[in-house]
């Protein structure tokens, strides 16, 4: 049985779909939004620098907050994102008790959600929280990577510089 055969009008949103995928996913359908990210892998044997914070893992009751202040909030649920910090690895900076900075990974494992408020950028905290996150995946023997944007050049920046490496795009799709 092929992918096409099975969907249905219900079916409105892809992640992680080659260009090629398009056509045959849209069955004439117009996209209500659409955006291209980067893939990047983060090669085991590379060294990673040591955080000048020492992140951690965030709280369930943490949840609403984060989903409020995610760019990409209205691509997910409320429930997403709790299950993400319940269910996956996480790591955040706080300052009096409030998390300023963080990561979560998503239910394939990329690590995203990396989020910095403005008054805290610019002092190396999404570095600090990447790298928490990768030495977690690290420590189940899984590798850290990565769906960007394609517009954030800052997150791609600070990938690059972490080490991770390139290998292609995916689109991310709805209907």
């Amino acid at each position: 049985m092929d992918l096409v055969s099975v969907l249905t009008p219900q079916d409105e949103n892809f992640a992680l779909i080659q260009p090629w995928m398009l056509t045959i996913l849209a069955q004439g359908r117009k996209p209500r939004w659409q955006f291209e990210s980067r893939k990047l892998l983060l090669p085991l044997a590379t060294t990673l620098p040591t955080p000048r914070t020492k992140p951690i893992p965030l709280r369930p009751a943490q949840a609403k907050t984060i989903f409020n202040l995610w760019p990409y909030a209205k691509l997910t649920t409320l429930e997403y994102t709790l299950d993400r910090i319940t269910r996956g690895q996480s790591a955040a900076v706080f300052v009096d008790n409030s998390p300023v900075a963080w990561a979560i990974t998503h239910d394939d494992g990329a690590i995203g959600f990396l989020y910095v408020r403005e008054a805290y950028r610019g002092k190396g905290y999404a570095m600090d929280v990447t790298v928490s996150i990768v030495q977690q995946l690290r420590s189940h023997d899984k590798p850290g990577f990565v769906h960007i944007d394609s517009n954030n050049h800052k997150s791609l920046a600070l990938a690059k510089k972490l080490g991770f490496e390139e290998r292609g795009s995916v689109i991310w799709v709805g209907y």
